[in-house]
């Protein structure tokens, strides 16, 4: 009997995670025919789609009014393995997958790691990390690009660039070789994102060629979902805007700011052609990474080589460009627009429920009717017949 495998995608973000996520749950027979059971968890946490399995390693327990639970994780964590160990009953290998653990792993510790490895020796299988990787240069811009979009940073290119980020784990020789230690070397799939290298530019069918999966058959074909990027002055525009989060409120408030932001970048791409590192900063990176990135090249890639740019034929960006003043009035109207358009969505909302209201209003009407009726009838017959006078007498 061959060994059972603990599949643990890990990411990078922004490699095409999300993407590999909805193909496997839509093609989870394809993975099920050869084995591989992918299985959602029965825990919701905020802003997780549910099909990051894997969710329940990293992130600690809250109660209702959102406070960390003593303990929960560790508790769940426990009940999550029961959960495990029941699906290595039915399945050779198990898929689990979730794109923070990247980040996590390389900032807060290997300890969830380390648990998982130990349970998967208790049930006599092995875990396999599987992780995609981008160059650093390539990966923190698109990093600084989407943490802007979800409104977690207000931080200027700049400054989140000097900031090392300090966020993200960039130094990808350190935390290949703490995984190494702990799973081994040979428990290791990592390949560089790069679509030239995907079967047909897909990562999606890459992905299953990775975990040994050449049986196709049946195969939905992955669906590109729009998932446009913010231009360089749309970026900056809502970057801006992030520093009115300080409330609640304004989270969702930024959900239109991130709408109309990435409206105008589509509509506007192709005049917005620049890029954020300039030739110095390239050459920085370069210096930090690039003997780094060799060795991981050499002892941890088995498909693609981590190669950062030596430069850009596209202008660096600027604020004071001169599409600016344009783009902060096109993004005011777009932001105008949505809003009136959200207006109408909930005018037409609270139409069709003064509607059903009206509808309630008169079916109760009836109800009430009928109810006095029933009353009238129930008195009618409670009463008590009148008296015979003769036999009184």
């Amino acid at each position: 009997m061959s060994e059972k495998t603990i599949y643990l995608h890990i990411g990078q973000p922004k490699t095409g995670t999300s993407s590999i996520q909805r193909f496997c749950i839509e093609n989870v027979e394809i993975l099920n025919r050869a084995g591989i059971g992918y299985e959602l968890m029965p825990y919701t946490y905020l802003k997780t789609r549910p099909e990051r399995n894997a969710r329940f390693l990293s992130t600690v327990v809250r109660d209702e009014n959102r406070q960390i639970i003593k303990g929960g994780k560790e508790k769940r964590m426990e009940e999550a393995f029961g959960i495990l160990a029941e699906q290595l009953t039915r399945y050779d290998s198990i898929l689990l997958t979730d794109e923070r653990l990247w980040n996590f792993f390389g900032i807060r510790g290997y300890d969830p790691l380390i648990k998982l490895q130990e349970f998967a020796k208790s049930q006599g299988a092995r875990v396999c990390v599987v992780a995609y990787v981008r160059p650093q240069d390539d990966w923190i811009v698109s990093l600084y690009r989407q943490r802007v979009q979800d409104s977690d940073t207000d931080l200027s290119w700049e400054d989140f660039l000097a900031g090392g980020p300090v966020r993200m784990s960039v130094h990808y020789e350190a935390e290949c070789d703490r995984i190494a230690e702990i799973v081994g070397r040979e428990n290791m799939i990592f390949r560089v994102y790069d679509r030239s290298l995907f079967p047909g530019g897909k990562i999606e069918t890459d992905f299953l060629d990775a975990l040994g999966i050449t049986d196709l058959t049946g195969m939905k074909e992955p669906v590109r979902e729009t998932n446009p990027s913010l231009t360089n002055n749309y970026a900056e525009i809502l970057r801006i805007f992030n520093t009115l989060n300080t409330e609640e409120g304004m989270k969702l408030t930024n959900r239109l700011f991130e709408k109309s932001a990435l409206d105008c970048s589509v509509k506007f791409a192709a005049e917005h052609k620049t890029t954020l590192l300039s030739d110095a900063q390239r050459q920085e990176l370069r210096e930090r990474f690039e003997e780094e990135n060799e060795r991981v090249n050499e002892k941890y890639l088995q498909k693609g080589k981590l190669t950062l740019k030596t430069g850009s034929d596209l202008p660096v960006w600027s604020s004071e460009n001169e599409e600016m003043h344009r783009d902060t009035l096109l993004f005011i109207g777009s932001v105008a627009a949505n809003q009136q358009e959200q207006i109408r969505l909930l005018e037409e909302e609270v139409k069709t429920l003064k509607k059903q209201v009206r509808g309630l209003e008169y079916d109760l009407a009836k109800v009430r009717k009928m109810v006095e009726v029933l009353r009238k009838v129930k008195h009618t017959f409670s009463k008590k017949p009148p008296k015979d006078s003769k036999s009184s007498k």
